[in-house]
């Protein structure tokens, strides 16, 4: 099972990756929203504030990759703050639209 584990300057990504390898998944941080779309798997990890990890996500282009696996079914997993930017909003840092993958 390949994993792309979402780099965006903010997260655990270290901590899914050694999860990913016990588990026998091939799994890699990424940046690229090509790889975010073709993987099996789709990991948004999480620690942070809100604001700057859409920013992160935004600035490369891994909201929009995220968006789009979600809308057409593709399994996408979010872990601690990355579950909580797949809703709408968060009431963090006064107010941050999330990615809406959950509503």
């Amino acid at each position: 099972m390949r994993v792309a584990v979402c780099e965006y300057g903010s997260g655990n990504v270290r901590s899914v990756l050694v999860a990913c390898d016990r588990l026998g998944a091939d799994a890699r941080a990424t940046g690229d929203p090509d790889e975010v779309a073709r993987a099996d798997l789709a990991v948004l990890p999480g620690v942070g504030s809100a604001r700057s990890a859409m920013q992160g996500l935004a600035a490369r282009g891994l909201d929009a990759a995220l968006r789009e696996r979600v809308a057409v079914g593709r399994p996408t997993l979010g872990i601690c703050l990355g579950l909580q930017l797949a809703l709408e909003w968060s009431d963090e840092d006064g107010g941050v639209p999330g990615l809406a993958l959950l509503t």
